[in-house]
């Protein structure tokens, strides 16, 4: 919960984690639960983007009901390496499927009145130690997978957020970057949504 400020005209955010359904945060004591989704990576292997979208609207019409307005879903990072404790929420290690089923999953949940991320931008490819990985890549490699991924996925769902990886990224924080976040987010690609 990120109470609003309602001078600004901002509302309250009240988010759950969404790849794979809805989460109890452990304060919904009455919530007998939500639909368990495939995992990501299943849905990847379908290389179906309309059973995806459905699954998307399915989890915004339970976060609506829930009362949740923002979900942390849409994981669009690329598989790189097997052992990644995240690879459950992450579709493939091909940066265009794994864009259009991001995309096609925030579609799905923001078409029911909710907002989606895509996250985590950008290389978050490690679960174990993720906040003192440093991801080293060449910039044109870089641009040619997991930016690549981020930009189809944001100019074809524009999702009403992104969250950034809790990573290292050329040792700069990815919530930090300013190159990353400024330059080519917000200035480059033109994304108008939250970071």
């Amino acid at each position: 919960y990120t109470p609003g400020v309602p001078r600004l005209g901002i509302p309250a955010i009240q988010s759950s984690d969404a790849s794979m359904g809805i989460t109890n945060p452990g304060y919904r004591p009455d919530d007998k639960g939500a639909t368990a989704f495939p995992s990501l990576i299943a849905l990847g292997s379908s290389f179906n983007p309309e059973l995806v979208r459905e699954g998307g609207e399915a989890i915004g019409r339970e976060a609506r009901v829930r009362g949740f307005n923002v979900q942390l879903a849409g994981g669009c990072n690329l598989k790189r390496n097997p052992l990644c404790g995240r690879n459950f929420e992450y579709y493939s290690e091909d940066p265009y499927l794994s864009a259009v089923l991001a995309a096609e999953q925030v579609i799905g949940i923001q078409s029911q009145g909710v907002v989606s991320t895509l996250k985590h931008f950008t290389l978050n490819c490690n679960e174990t130690n993720r906040h003192w990985l440093d991801a080293v890549i060449d910039p044109d490699a870089h641009r040619e997978s997991d930016l690549l991924t981020f930009q189809i996925a944001i100019e074809r769902s524009q999702p009403g957020a992104i969250m950034s990886g809790y990573n290292k990224i050329n040792g700069e924080y990815a919530g930090g970057n300013h190159h990353l976040l400024n330059e080519v987010l917000k200035d480059a690609w033109g994304y108008p949504g939250y970071v």
